[in-house]
């Protein structure tokens, strides 16, 4: 398994109490009140969970290099990957919001697994 590296990160204050230990390496998206949530599906995710921060503590996001993130279903390398409902990650369908791109295969649900970090981009542009 290889290691993380991020090469950038940004924090934000945490809109729900995020400190269970399954919510690391899973997708978050910002909120309306300049905060962080789990990403839903296919939801516009800025980046991958670092820590577990309780209800108004940072929460600091990976937004750019690798992390590891949570995997949803089994995927491929070199997938292209999107948050499922739960913020986890999942092979991304045609359009749908990329989060990263698999470094390493995932074999089982909630296995956590390199990705290169590349939110924004659509599944045919990652």
């Amino acid at each position: 398994m290889a290691g993380q590296v991020p090469d950038n990160e940004i924090t934000r204050k945490a809109d729900a109490d995020l400190s269970a230990a399954t919510n690391r390496g899973r997708a978050v998206v910002l909120t309306a009140a300049n905060g962080c949530a789990l990403s839903g599906a296919n939801g516009k995710a800025v980046g991958i969970l670092d820590n577990l921060p309780i209800l108004g503590s940072a929460a600091r996001i990976i937004t750019g290099g690798t992390a590891k993130a949570r995997a949803g279903a089994a995927y491929a390398v070199n997938a292209r990957l999107a948050s499922d409902a739960n913020g986890r990650l999942v092979t991304a369908l045609a359009d749908e919001t990329v989060v990263g791109l698999a470094m390493e295969a995932a074999l089982a649900i909630d296995e956590l697994r390199e990705v290169r970090v590349t939110p924004g981009a659509t599944s045919e542009s990652a």
